[in-house]
């Protein structure tokens, strides 16, 4: 499947067109099929119509992403996606695997085990290396690394669950305000209704624009990293916080509001406006989740220590393997294997400390963000009609939308 991620913009400008004439020709269909007034609310389309829309929105966002050029640093072309009942493609596809950078290491390892060999064999040349002590080494190794994959790991695995969190939280704000106050059709309750999506849309937008903005200042490293650059990032992780506060605002005012107050929910009790806000408390402590383990790297001493005794130990473990009995395959590919096995886990840590990147085997933020806005629009769709879609695209599609790089 392929994907296309955004940094610097989500540009809809051919697809934004596209997507309205397909928007239409549903609108055109459903008023014919179910009447002016009911194609206008959108109360009277079945479900295998609504199914029809989605899945034309679905082609017109695959068209936005193969047709968004201009991303400066954009994610892989194709997801990393593998067969586990073909073993061979498995064993060696290279897309997403460490082969790249742990095969130049094996062979080196290999070929200095090669040369030993024959020099302890052939030439009669001893090596006193004890092997219990290259056995504590393997012990110790083991432990480091196998530990440090699996805290990498389950950090990642949180850091997807967070994601999916955003998500879902957007979602679901959208489609129950919209449910809540779909009986209201005047247009101060349109607009209430296009402001809260578009405000969300940016909500989102700030939010992975923040966390692939911090895995780019990762590359640089501390040394290069300016005063500058540390600013911009921490005004990144504000945005998302200031916006939910808007949000909060926004939400309230149907309680505040002369114009809305008493109009736009038919319970007066208070407690949609409670459950509304519930939604952006979800999203923000998913946020400050990830924002901790964003700006907290792995302890600099396990990784220090896991990295010297690695190296050491692969360079000495040769020399004490040479004394067993091994023919001169056995233990070339003893070693290729211990090599590729230990410093393939130090390298898929090191790939997986940083989920929010541009690597194959990162999370592609943006596409994401891509299938929550499409849900949204569908959502408005459903309660405003094809007009009001078309506004909330024109308005996020804008360059200078506050401030957010789109």
């Amino acid at each position: 499947m392929s994907r296309r991620s955004n940094i610097t913009s989500l540009h809809l400008d051919d697809a934004n067109r596209r997507c309205s004439s397909l928007l239409r020709d549903d609108f055109d269909h459903l008023r014919k099929s179910v009447g002016k007034r009911q194609a206008r609310r959108h109360r009277g389309a079945s479900n295998t119509e609504r199914r029809t829309i989605v899945s034309r929105l679905n082609c017109c966002t695959n068209y936005i992403r193969k047709n968004n050029n201009n991303d400066t640093n954009p994610q892989k072309e194709e997801i990393t996606t593998y067969d586990e009942r073909n073993h061979l493609q498995v064993m060696f596809q290279l897309e997403g695997s460490v082969w790249p950078e742990v095969l130049p290491y094996c062979l080196t390892n290999t070929a200095s085990a090669a040369v030993l060999w024959y020099s302890f064999n052939k030439r009669g040349v001893h090596f006193d290396i004890s092997q219990d002590a290259n056995g504590y080494m393997a012990s110790l190794l083991s432990f480091l690394v196998v530990s440090r994959v699996r805290m990498i790991y389950n950090q990642t695995m949180f850091s997807r669950d967070c994601l999916m969190k955003l998500c879902k939280s957007s979602e679901e704000l959208i489609q129950t305000a919209a449910l809540l106050t779909a009986h209201n059709d005047s247009i101060l309750a349109r607009k209430w209704r296009d402001d809260l999506a578009y405000m969300t849309i940016l909500l989102l937008k700030q939010t992975m624009c923040a966390l692939r903005n911090h895995s780019e200042l990762l590359k640089i490293g501390a040394k290069d990293l300016t005063a500058d650059a540390f600013n911009r990032d921490t005004e990144y992780f504000q945005k998302p916080n200031s916006m939910a506060y808007q949000m909060r605002k926004h939400i309230m005012k149907i309680r505040l509001c002369d114009k809305l107050k008493g109009r736009m929910l038919k319970e007066k009790a208070g407690k949609e406006e409670f459950k509304l806000i519930g939604y952006i408390d979800q999203y923000t402590a998913a946020f400050n989740d990830l924002e901790g383990l964003a700006r907290t790297r792995f302890p600099f001493p396990i990784v220090q220590m896991a990295r010297t005794i690695l190296v050491i130990w692969l360079m000495f473990l040769p020399f004490g393997l040479v004394h067993n009995e091994y023919p001169l395959w056995g233990i070339c590919m003893l070693i290729f294997l211990l090599t590729f096995g230990f410093l393939g886990l130090e390298y898929v840590s090191v790939g997986m400390d940083d989920p929010f990147g541009t690597d194959a085997t990162d999370f592609d933020v943006f596409f994401l963000a891509e299938i929550t806005f499409e849900h949204i629009y569908v959502m408005i769709f459903n309660v405003d009609g094809q007009d009001a879609v078309d506004g909330l695209m024109r308005k996020v599609k804008k360059p200078d939308t506050e401030d957010v790089p789109l």
